[in-house]
């Protein structure tokens, strides 16, 4: 569909109702898709601000934050921006970068007060996400892609622009004036989002982006099956501890079906995480086969140790900094670690005695 403040309107209310005076922030890269989302949004919400990420992995990344800022200006729309500072890594870099984003515009959020940030993530970002997720073989949780609502410890966020093409995008910044700059690495084919972007006409004949879809509402489907079962396995043979570690019956766990297994490590995982992605299957896989074997393993921070009736799933000692003391033993007559996490004190537990 061509994209216009009309269409823009009506796709964003079918999403959700958000008050006009309400304070809004974006995320903007300087590229095409944010600055054409903040064109858009600026003339929905007079209380906007765009938070503009300097990654500083390019020499040229402060200067090109800089003339985004004098972009926006033209538009009236304040920005403010943030400045991933420290060592960068030396692999890993974008999924690195990511999360220092994620940090940086949630933690601005939250310190403002700020309910709503919207990023500019479109239906060409919700493909490649789709085949990256199916090439790791991710389950229905992964391949209900990008979702264009999601809830964080600030508030809400929202990706409006999921149901229009990159080309409907840049249609709209060429009718409207709109000034942008290209990030190289976008193409860069040593990352995986470049060389699926420079390989997508050959990509799409086997997997087609008009199937997209039918993928996503299939693996939505799913999922509410799942959940269901999960729920219901959590109910009745999870016991969740105060301490913040758990004990699960091993027998019931070996008869789930491996959806829900799946399912079920994944929210563990997630449970005391910022990370927004689903952990990879391949590492779930590998996990549920150890324990099915009764043996020890670790994923995501937990420790996942197998009794001969139960498994004790608890912190790893290193995914925690802090470390506070308790001068008592736990009333459950088990043997535990000696470090559990303690999610309502959110520090490490070191029970001082000898855990009997």
């Amino acid at each position: 569909m061509a994209l216009d403040l009309v269409t823009f309107q009506e796709t964003f209310s079918s999403l959700m109702t958000i008050p006009s005076s309400s304070r809004i922030a974006v995320a903007v890269s300087g590229g095409p898709d944010s600055m054409v989302l903040c064109h858009l949004l600026g003339q929905m919400f007079p209380d906007i601000t765009a938070l503009i990420v300097d990654h500083r992995l390019r020499p040229e990344s402060t200067i090109e934050a800089h003339l985004t800022q004098n972009r926006l200006n033209e538009f009236n729309i304040p920005s403010q921006i943030l400045t991933w500072s420290g060592n960068k890594p030396s692999s890993r870099i974008q999924e690195s970068a990511r999360q220092a984003r994620h940090s940086l515009l949630q933690d601005w959020c939250h310190q403002h007060g700020v309910l709503y940030l919207f990023t500019a993530h479109h239906l060409d970002d919700q493909w490649e996400t789709l085949y990256m997720r199916h090439r790791q073989s991710s389950g229905h949780r992964g391949m209900q892609g990008i979702l264009p609502l999601s809830f964080r410890v600030f508030g809400a966020l929202i990706r409006p622009l999921l149901s229009y093409r990159k080309s409907e995008i840049l249609d709209y910044a060429r009718v409207h004036d709109i000034s942008y700059v290209n990030d190289p690495s976008n193409l860069k084919p040593t990352y995986e989002r470049g060389y699926i972007r420079l390989n997508r006409i050959e990509i799409d004949q086997h997997f087609p982006q008009n199937n997209i879809e039918k993928i996503i509402a299939s693996a939505i489907n799913n999922r509410r099956l799942v959940n269901r079962e999960v729920s219901r396995f959590i109910r009745l043979h999870v016991n969740i501890h105060p301490y913040g570690f758990m004990i699960m019956s091993h027998d019931a766990f070996c008869q789930l079906p491996h959806p829900a297994k799946v399912d079920l490590i994944q929210r563990i995982c997630q449970s005391t995480t910022d990370y927004p992605y689903p952990m990879p299957k391949t590492k779930i896989d590998h996990l549920t086969a150890e324990l099915n074997l009764k043996k020890r393993s670790t994923l995501g921070g937990w420790l996942f140790s197998p009794r001969q009736k139960t498994i004790l799933i608890s912190r790893e000692q290193r995914s925690q900094k802090d470390l506070i003391y308790v001068d008592h033993k736990p009333v459950d007559p088990i043997n535990l670690p000696s470090y559990v996490d303690c999610p309502k004190l959110n520090h490490w537990v070191k029970f001082k005695h000898a855990l009997t």
